[in-house]
Formats: C-alpha cells, structure tokens, sequence
C-alpha cells in the first residue's frame, strides 16, 4: 500500500480536462445527429419519389451514426406500409451510372443538393426501361421473321411427298 499515490486531484484542473474532454465529443455528436438528420431526409425522399409508406428506416450497422460510411454507398434498412422499394426503385445518376435505391444511397447525397438528380434520374431510367423493352420486342420480331421465312424456304425445298409426311 505504500505505492498508492494519496495526492488529490486539482477540481479547478479536474473540470478544465473534463470540458476539454466533453467538448468534442458533443461535437461529434452534433455532426453525427445532423447525418441522421440529412440521412432520414434523403430516405424519406426517396420513398416519396418511388411511393413507398416507410414506416421506419435506420442506418445498417457499418454506417450508423456512430460511424462515417467509408464506402461510396451508405446503407440503410427498414420497413414500409404496403410496398417497400422494388426491382424498379433506381435510377440513372447524374454520371449516366445505374443506381438501385432500395437500401443504399450515394453518400455524396449526404452534402449535395440532390432532389432533382432524383427526380430526373428515376425518369432517365423509366425511359432506359423502355427502350431495353422496345429493343427486346424488335429482336424478339426480327428472330420470328427470320424463322418464318425459314419455314418457308424449308418448304419449298420439300416435294408434295416430303410435305405430306411432315403434316404441312
């Protein structure tokens, strides 16, 4: 027991370091309070712009508000009224790439004005929708014409005989 300092503590010095200590915690959770803040704006804008009841959402573990998305894409779960977001729920960004928003969104969102990258992304990719099916369509005609007229060469290659006994 002869080791253990009895020295008291300064409390002039104590409440110095423990204002010090504080004061940049409450900043930190200041700063992550405003992400939750511009993250439920962005998620609630989303589910806005796609339809969705969203009853709640949260932050996935690795990017909650405790700790900076690292990655491109912060992440996000929940839970909605009727429909949660579909297949559909993308968009064309403003870089022309395909983004699902069904539970991540681009974290530069988190300081960007994106509302209208939204709005106009999700009708880049409707109308990308439509064309992929218009060409699907068209090549789905095309391979149809070609084995018609297949067929119809086949048989007129084929004598009355062949004909009869293939039921044409």
């Amino acid at each position: 027991m002869n080791n253990i300092k009895k020295e008291k503590l300064d409390p002039v010095l104590y409440e110095k370091m423990e204002a010090e200590y504080r004061r940049p915690t409450s900043e930190l959770v200041k700063f992550q309070q405003t992400i939750s803040e511009r993250g439920n704006y962005i998620v609630r804008k989303i589910a806005k712009e796609f339809g969705v009841d969203l009853n709640w959402w949260d932050f996935q573990e690795e990017t909650s508000g405790f700790e900076f998305p690292s990655e491109e894409y912060v992440g996000f779960t929940g839970e909605a009224g009727k429909k949660w977001f579909g297949n559909t729920s993308a968009i064309i960004d403003k870089e022309g790439n395909e983004i699902g928003l069904a539970d991540c969104f681009p974290k530069r969102w988190l300081w960007e004005d994106f509302e209208d990258e939204l709005t106009q992304g999700k009708e880049k990719f409707i109308e990308q929708e439509k064309k992929t099916k218009e060409r699907l369509k068209l090549a789905k005609q095309l391979d149809e014409d070609k084995n018609r007229k297949l067929r119809k060469e086949a048989r007129a290659k084929l004598n009355s005989k062949e004909r009869k006994a293939l039921g044409l």
